[in-house]
């Protein structure tokens, strides 16, 4: 109540406070470009795989200050995921893709390339925030640390970690390969994702234990 309220909270000494995740709610201006109906080029936090990134659409903006709901556009079940729009490390701006090498892909663009304008104009929508607000330009500190041939520790599905080296540099995303596995090959990530960590070339790969 008392952030609602633009109070300072009175925090316990061992409480996590929002400046524990470098969130500021009174300098952070992003949450007043965000409304309903805006597009997104999207990478989906539950789809492990994911090698494009997706059209998606804000469908509401939550009480809880600094969260939207987002559905992605090819969802047939339409789930809504909660973002938090002061880590925006899954959300990316229109041109996002074409700026940095990557691909937006849609059922409604099948066997063709991707095209913006043309997507807005068939489902009637919002133009998304502009690319500055995002995306920092120039490329923050953490993301230059991830080189081509880069090794990775993944935290997977909640249930492991697997060896990865870094294929290509995107911006902030990057792709990888998972070490002995094809299917996982050329899958995207976020470099300010929690579940990737670089690893010192003569490090060996994390093992998790069961217990």
């Amino acid at each position: 109540m008392s952030i609602r309220n633009n109070r300072k909270p009175r925090y316990h000494p061992s409480n996590v406070r929002f400046e524990s995740f470098g969130i500021n709610t009174k300098n952070n201006e992003l949450g007043k470009y965000f409304v309903v109906g805006q597009k997104f080029e999207f990478l989906n936090p539950f789809l492990l795989l994911s090698k494009t990134l997706k059209c998606a659409t804000i469908v509401h903006i939550c009480e809880t200050d600094g969260y939207v709901m987002v559905a992605q556009d090819d969802d047939k079940n339409y789930d809504e995921i909660p973002i938090s729009i002061y880590r925006t490390s899954c959300l990316y701006p229109l041109g996002f893709a074409e700026k940095y090498g990557l691909q937006v892909e849609s059922s409604l663009f099948k066997g063709m390339p991707f095209n913006w304008p043309e997507y807005l104009e068939k489902t009637n929508a919002r133009l998304s925030v502009s690319m500055d607000m995002l995306i920092s330009d120039p490329i923050p500190e953490k993301a230059k640390k991830f080189k081509v041939g880069g090794l990775l520790d993944v935290f997977f599905d909640n249930q492991k970690i697997l060896p990865a080296s870094i294929a290509s540099v995107h911006g902030t995303v990057v792709k990888k390969n998972y070490e002995g596995w094809d299917q996982g090959n050329g899958t995207l990530h976020d470099t300010d994702s929690t579940e990737l960590f670089l690893r010192p070339l003569q490090q060996q790969p994390i093992v998790l234990l069961s217990i």
